[in-house]
């Protein structure tokens, strides 16, 4: 009888342990709410602050993250030297494959006297002061004119 008793009480004393931990009440969030914040924090894209990009969606959601408010994204058709090219009001964000595409597009968007050019690794963004000064500390880039190497 006593070998019989003995995993009984284990079991009980297990089930008890799991109940207890179920009710507990400590301040803690349940596991429905703990599985959707964690999927709303998936979602959000994280900003990696001078990333390159292979999708200029991507870019977009990275420049939004940053600050940038984008009702109206729309894909265009890209003009040499741009890859993939979007709008988002008066601001244009341009993935370009080789870094002398990116500094011969940077060159021409910065002949727009309005138009103030931050510039990443593969990409540009074409749009106000204000909205350079918003989404830089994050986006990264820099609207440095680069100079040509001295050889």
């Amino acid at each position: 009888m006593q070998r019989k008793t003995l995993p009984a009480v284990l079991a009980a004393g297990l089930l008890v342990t799991g109940l207890a931990a179920c009710s507990s009440d400590d301040g803690s969030t349940d596991s429905s709410t703990d599985a959707s914040t964690a999927a709303a924090s998936a979602s959000a894209p994280a900003v990696v602050k001078d990333t390159e990009y292979r999708i200029v969606d991507d870019l977009k959601d990275a420049a939004v993250a940053a600050g940038l408010a984008c009702d109206d994204w729309t894909t265009i058709d890209p003009v040499a030297p741009a890859w993939q090219v979007g709008t988002c009001g008066d601001s244009t964000l341009t993935l370009y494959r080789a870094q002398e595409d990116k500094t011969q597009g940077a060159d021409a968007a910065r002949d727009d006297a309005d138009a103030v050019v931050l510039v990443g690794p593969n990409w540009t963004v074409v749009t106000s002061q204000d909205v350079v000064d918003t989404i830089q500390p994050a986006l990264g880039g820099s609207t440095d004119v680069e100079e040509p190497a001295e050889g």
